[in-house]
């Protein structure tokens, strides 16, 4: 078997998860006698164990894939009444930056509630990257420049260059699916 198809099988064995652990031991033989064709068969296994995991926990891809598409919604209504209200309040301009990251972390929180610790910090890296590729894809849309342009000196995410403000995203994310999936902590007095 190539070390190609070890990786994969490896990867295959992550996605999967402990509930399918003797279906991926059977891949993993059947890698074994497929010889110069194991790197095919483990591609396989692969995909299929990306399937499976996708079948048996749709809702949490469905979330994965529509709480950025909400916070995307949410941001073009707030955008003209955070805009307004900070120049009529005089506030600076940073508070339409903060408005646009602080609304991330309830979503976060949403996916920290659904899942253990672990599984809803990678939900909410998928997330954010998500989001993230909503935005590219909508500033591609409405101006017609393409992905390129973010590394483009001078173009910024956020008010900052598009590495820091996406950095600033994935945090926001992180941090409401750290607080959604913590446990209550106060104990009740008896």
């Amino acid at each position: 078997m190539t070390g190609t198809a070890r990786f994969l099988l490896r990867l295959a064995r992550s996605v999967a998860g402990r509930d399918r652990t003797e279906w991926i031991d059977a891949m993993a033989a059947e890698a074994e006698s497929a010889g110069v064709e194991s790197t095919n068969w483990a591609v396989g296994c692969f995909w299929a164990a990306v399937k499976d995991r996708i079948a048996r926990e749709w809702r949490l891809a469905a979330a994965i894939l529509l709480l950025p598409v909400a916070v995307s919604a949410l941001e073009l209504v707030l955008f003209f009444p955070v805009i307004f209200l900070g120049r009529y309040a005089g506030l600076p301009n940073w508070t339409f930056v903060a408005v646009f990251l602080i609304v991330q972390i309830p979503f976060g929180f949403l996916l920290g509630r659904s899942k253990p610790l672990r599984r809803a910090l990678i939900a909410a890296a998928l997330s954010s990257l998500v989001l993230d590729v909503i935005g590219v894809v909508s500033f591609w849309i409405e101006f017609g420049q393409g992905p390129q342009i973010w590394f483009e000196k001078g173009s910024q995410v956020y008010n900052v260059t598009p590495i820091l403000g996406w950095a600033c995203s994935l945090s926001m994310w992180l941090a409401g699916a750290w607080f959604g999936s913590r446990k209550n902590l106060a104990t009740p007095d008896a």
